[in-house]
């Protein structure tokens, strides 16, 4: 089965460029432009996560909420976990559902200031766990968006001979995120999804494409503020039966107002270590 690998924020190089430079670029583009590294680990039996230690960056404040959107897209839990809901809250579920604790990724952002490279301390940016054919991937916003779940990627296969018919299926997505999914052809999947944007507006659509918030040349998806996207799979030798489904719940909440808050905590720990410098020249 296809396992997830969607992040709110991923980097994987250092910023070289002159402080502005960087500044820019990081408030641009969230993700790839800033220094980052992964920390912590994913897994895949029961262990104990340790978090980072102190690395003598900023502790991000919290500054922000993303808001919120009163609909089946943050009411309807996936297995319990709810969009909006504290991290700590989402690791104790997963931890629950899969039978071992969740794999927990840290995040460390980092951006040259006035000559001074400065950093954020780790924090959670994804929880993930698995358990046999059923594989869960949460986000997690940073700090400053006050550390709660922002989207949720559920990923479920069947073996042929232990598969539910596609009709119940049908049926329970109806009932429990009143969204209305087609029917699926061998080798066609079934998709629909709900989107609702920052206009408050709603809408159904069949076949509708995945969201990338963070993509600001897409104009369709600047404009949502949350959605629902299902995707269902049907045996080909049997399509009355299911094969695989995916579930995919999210509010991310505006990536430039983030960054640009946490460029504004960065900037403020420089401004605040330069004022308060009290070095003396020796000759």
């Amino acid at each position: 089965m296809r396992k997830s690998s969607i992040a709110l924020v991923l980097f994987s190089f250092p910023i070289t460029a002159h402080a502005q430079n960087a500044v820019d670029d990081f408030r641009r583009n969230m993700m790839g432009n800033l220094a980052g590294y992964d920390q912590g680990h994913i897994p895949s039996s029961k262990t104990d996560n340790q978090a980072p230690p102190d690395n003598g960056g900023v502790y991000l404040k919290h500054a922000l909420d993303v808001p919120t959107t009163p609909n089946a897209v943050t009411q309807a839990p996936v297995v319990g976990l709810t969009i909006g809901m504290p991290a700590v809250e989402a690791e104790k579920i997963l931890g629950r559902y899969c039978n071992h604790p969740a794999g927990i990724k840290y995040q460390t952002l980092g951006l040259s200031y006035k000559g001074i490279d400065v950093k954020t301390q780790p924090f959670v940016s994804k929880l993930t766990c698995s358990s046999d054919n059923d594989s869960l991937s949460v986000d997690i916003s940073p700090p400053v968006a006050g550390t709660t779940v922002t989207k949720i990627d559920r990923e479920v296969s069947y073996p042929a001979d232990k598969s539910p018919h596609f009709a119940d299926f049908q049926a329970e997505i109806l009932k429990k995120y009143n969204i209305h999914l087609p029917v699926a052809m061998p080798n066609q999947p079934a998709i629909v999804a709900q989107y609702i944007l920052k206009d408050k507006t709603t809408s159904e659509k069949i076949n509708g494409r995945p969201i990338d918030i963070d993509d600001t040349s897409d104009a369709f998806s600047q404009t949502v503020q949350s959605y629902l996207r299902i995707t269902a799979n049907v045996i080909p030798e049997n399509p009355t039966s299911m094969s695989e489904f995916t579930i995919s719940s999210a509010n991310p909440g505006d990536a430039t107002v983030i960054s640009n808050e946490i460029i504004k905590q960065l900037k403020a720990f420089v401004d605040e270590k330069l004022s308060n410098s009290n070095v003396k020249t020796v000759l």
